[in-house]
């Protein structure tokens, strides 16, 4: 009886090759998908990074119009944005920025008060809105086509 059961049960521990093959074709099929998942969470998280940074920008040079009663006005220049002061406004993830709706420009007057505008930040396939109020200077994000 003992020479049948070792005849029937020969198999020691370990893997097959058959195993290792279908562990590593489902480890390759979950990075396939997983890749460029994380790319777009990437992307998205380093526009909103950049739009942040702008509104944070926008905010200061809002508070400095205020402050000193003088106009200060943005716009784009060779593709960046560009106070009256001479300041550009730099962005830490180089989104690309254009006004829409809006003469091109964005202005702060020395009583608080704006022109508003919206900024389109884009990068590869995602693109946000920067919404500014033209009265009280408010910001709202918003998600856009490129």
């Amino acid at each position: 009886m003992t020479a049948r059961m070792s005849a029937t049960y020969r198999r020691e521990g370990g893997y097959t090759l058959l195993e290792l093959l279908v562990v590593l074709a489902l480890i390759g099929l979950v990075t396939a998908i997983a890749t460029p998942i994380a790319g777009n969470v990437i992307v998205g998280a380093e526009l909103r990074a950049d739009t942040s940074s702008l509104a944070t920008a926008l905010e200061q040079l809002r508070r400095e119009a205020l402050e000193r009663e003088k106009t200060i006005t943005i716009e784009t220049r060779e593709g960046k944005l560009m106070s009256s002061e001479g300041e550009p406004i730099l962005l830490p993830h180089a989104a690309q920025v254009r006004f829409e709706q809006s003469d091109g420009e964005l202005t702060y007057f020395g009583d608080g008060t704006t022109s508003g505008a919206t900024i389109r930040l884009t990068e590869g396939d995602r693109a946000l809105d920067l919404e500014i109020a033209w009265l009280t200077g408010a910001m709202l994000v918003k998600e856009s086509a490129p």
